[in-house]
């Protein structure tokens, strides 16, 4: 539907004088040409919807059908997502703080839970014990030098004892997989170059640490810049990157480190990235005013 003023006017005799209007294609066209920029280079990359970016049932919904995860970062968000439908094997379960109980049903149910913090090794490790013919898959939230010079609040310091004590700990685990690494960064610094860094130190930890075999998954986490006019752009210190130049950062070197099957998942979990231009606020205005030579 165009959003003309007979439209708006019609609309707002059943949603109000205020509502705000959501556009599926947009979105659709936003998450498949993403989508498509990596797999050109990376065939296996994979699109985690960041459900605390836009939690709107409809959109969650059209990730599930599209075959991508949703990545969510609380219970309420979890269990958003099972309400949808969505397999809880296609759940990836974040953030800095999983209470116990929510952490392990998630365990429980198949979906991929990011440890971020020792308390919750803890917890996987009394699971295991507890339900020994299950299997459990987690990953591990890494934490290091994105080159931005900000100390990340997520994972674990992969420079510290503890990095290596927890993969030790999990690998002990006869029931549990560890199936990959996950990074993600609170910051600004969304340049390509900082998105090439991810992968490397990400790679130099799989030659580490997944000596034997590939991981299951690579998770560069989110924060991408969505396209963006020029009006917008002219506010942020850097250019923002296109889809294509973000997979000529992540997805081409992961193509040359693995070269041939079997290769870890890329996972992605874009937001705004998909969202920015989806919604459009309508508001009826009901009165203007001239103050000073100035109109509002």
């Amino acid at each position: 539907m165009h959003p003309t003023w007979q439209n708006l006017d019609r609309l707002s005799r059943t949603y109000g004088d205020s509502f705000y209007l959501l556009n599926v294609d947009a979105f659709r066209r936003n998450y498949s040409e993403f989508l498509a920029a990596f797999r050109r280079s990376y065939p296996e990359a994979t699109i985690a919807y960041s459900y605390k970016t836009n939690y709107i049932p409809r959109l969650g919904r059209i990730v599930s059908e599209l075959g991508g995860y949703a990545e969510v970062v609380s219970q309420m968000e979890y269990e958003l997502a099972v309400k949808l439908g969505v397999p809880p094997a296609r759940i990836i379960f974040n953030g800095p703080y999983k209470e116990p109980a929510h952490l392990a049903a998630a365990l429980h149910a198949g979906s991929i839970v990011n440890l971020d913090a020792t308390y919750e090794v803890d917890t996987v490790e009394a699971l295991s014990r507890d339900q020994p013919g299950r299997t459990f898959t987690v990953g591990v939230r890494c934490n290091f030098d994105s080159g931005a010079g900000n100390v990340s609040r997520f994972g674990f310091d992969i420079e510290s004892p503890e990095f290596v004590a927890v993969l030790t700990r999990l690998r002990a685990l006869p029931n549990c997989v560890l199936g990959g690494l996950h990074c993600h960064f609170s910051t600004r610094e969304r340049s390509a170059a900082s998105y090439a860094l991810r992968v490397r130190t990400l790679l130099g930890l799989c030659a580490r640490h997944f000596a034997e075999a590939p991981p299951r998954f690579l998770n560069v986490g989110g924060g991408f810049f969505s396209r963006m006019s020029a009006e917008l752009q002219a506010q942020f210190a850097i250019s923002a990157p296109t889809f294509e130049e973000y997979a000529a950062a992540i997805a081409t070197p992961l193509a040359e480190a693995f070269p041939r099957a079997p290769r870890p998942e890329l996972i992605l979990e874009p937001g705004a990235a998909l969202t920015a231009d989806v919604m459009q606020f309508a508001a009826r205005i009901v009165g203007l005013k001239t103050v000073r030579a100035q109109q509002f």
